[in-house]
């Protein structure tokens, strides 16, 4: 036998739903009495205030607000670590970035020393720039003098 044929043989099964009703009227008391005992913990505070001397009211002020502050610097502390990280970041991440530029700079420079040239700097264009040797200029310019040019091809 299954049992839910044992439950229906026994009526198990007819209260379920009574069960599940119960349990959300049970789950909403629950709610019900936890609000109503944060309130009365909230008015015996209350009461306690309207009982206490000045004294103890300037008392109890001060506690709240040394709770107040005590949180305040938390939270500037937690800023100030926040602001410390991104900083910490910007400047791996500018160090990162000006090392591959340098790398890639040293690459170029390393390249036109190769080919006998120098770079340098444009400060009318703000770029860097690769000055060829006029002598190596000058005999590019011959070699190119001897190849045929698009003048040459439109009188054939």
């Amino acid at each position: 036998m299954s049992n839910s044929v044992l439950a229906k043989m026994f009526g198990i099964d007819r209260y379920d739903a009574e069960i599940e009703v119960l349990e959300e009227r049970n789950d909403t008391l629950v709610d019900r009495v936890t609000y109503w005992q944060n309130l009365a913990k909230d008015l015996q505070k209350e009461l306690d205030l309207y009982k206490a001397t000045d004294e103890d009211k300037v008392q109890i002020i001060r506690e709240d607000i040394k709770e107040i502050e005590e949180l305040y610097e938390k939270r500037i502390k937690e800023c100030e670590e926040m602001m410390d990280e991104c900083d910490r970041k910007i400047h791996r991440y500018y160090s990162n970035g000006r090392m591959d530029a340098y790398r890639e700079m040293g690459i170029k420079v390393i390249e036109a020393h190769e080919r006998g040239n120098d770079i340098v700097y444009d400060v009318e264009n703000d770029e860097f720039i690769e000055e060829i040797d006029e002598e190596k200029l000058k005999d590019i310019w011959d070699e190119l003098e001897d190849e045929i040019t698009i003048d040459d091809l439109v009188e054939v």
